[in-house]
């Protein structure tokens, strides 16, 4: 994945401008806003991004006009909700798409998604995975390709140290392109109950007519990742869209859906015999 920072560049030069216009150093924002001094640097710097209260506690360490707060505040936001464009599709291909998703797999300690429409890719059998690259009428050179790709990222599933939590819905679970033999989706299903079995995985499933507290929209929280110009692990969110790729990173953004995911879980029946259920009915 390729990211455009040029958001928080711009904001880093402006935390760099109004503290210079206020005459202080670095030591002296970082005592006035309880930042270290070296969080100060990467701060103005770019190399980190601060959260809105730590912005707020920069602009009033400064002595900033409310106008400059306010301007740094949508800068902050501008800078945290960053989208991200997958590699061009004509370009670099799907196969490179997949690898892309796969090492931010591999670099977060937890996943956690809710995939209202269709089998989440980590849940995917190979056969199924085929019938739904292959709705895109992809060569067949290239269908093998991305199908293998999507399939290799699954072996993180098998590390006991990671954990993964999947919101289904029984509709994403029968759901199939046109023309899909019905062994595969036997399989696929059969596949999912066996998956759930992992000690480190969990599957729930929301009936469909269930009500809940919020919707049921699609989206990944990827929790402990080392992301570029950050000095800890974060948690990020990110969501699909037909066109680009939006990530979301502003704490407090990131918390709601937290929230969202814990309501989510209340609706949602969990473990292989939820799956199973799905699997009984005819689809």
């Amino acid at each position: 994945m390729e990211q455009s920072n040029g958001q928080r560049q711009e904001l880093a030069a402006e935390l760099r401008r109004i503290r210079l216009l206020a005459g202080l150093s670095h030591d002296e924002v970082a005592r006035k806003t309880g930042l270290s001094e070296s969080n100060v640097s990467r701060l103005e710097a770019g190399q980190a991004l601060p959260s809105l209260d730590e912005v707020d506690h920069w602009s009033y360490a400064v002595g900033a006009s409310q106008r400059v707060r306010e301007q740094l505040r949508v800068l902050a936001a501008a800078a945290a909700t960053e989208v991200l464009a997958f590699r061009p599709w004509l370009h670099a291909g799907p196969v490179a798409t997949q690898e892309d998703v796969g090492r931010l797999e591999a670099s977060a300690v937890a996943i956690r998604s809710c995939e209202p429409l269709v089998v989440p890719g980590l849940l995917q059998t190979a056969d199924y995975a085929r019938q739904v690259i292959g709705a895109f009428s992809r060569p067949r050179a290239e269908l093998e390709a991305v199908t293998a790709a999507r399939i290799a990222r699954q072996k993180i599933m098998r590390d006991p140290s990671r954990n993964f939590e999947f919101i289904v819905t029984d509709y994403g679970l029968r759901w199939s392109p046109i023309g899909t033999p019905r062994a595969i989706m036997s399989a696929q299903l059969e596949h999912i109950s066996e998956v759930a079995e992992l000690p480190n995985v969990s599957v729930g499933v929301i009936r469909a007519g269930m009500q809940t507290k919020v919707p049921v929209a699609e989206f990944t929280l990827y929790e402990g990742v080392q992301a570029e110009g950050a000095g800890s692990r974060v948690d990020i969110v990110m969501i699909e869209t037909p066109a680009p790729l939006i990530v979301i990173t502003d704490p407090t953004d990131v918390r709601n859906y937290h929230y969202h995911l814990a309501w989510l879980r209340e609706a949602a029946d969990f473990g292989p015999a939820a799956v199973s259920r799905i699997g009984s009915r005819k689809h």
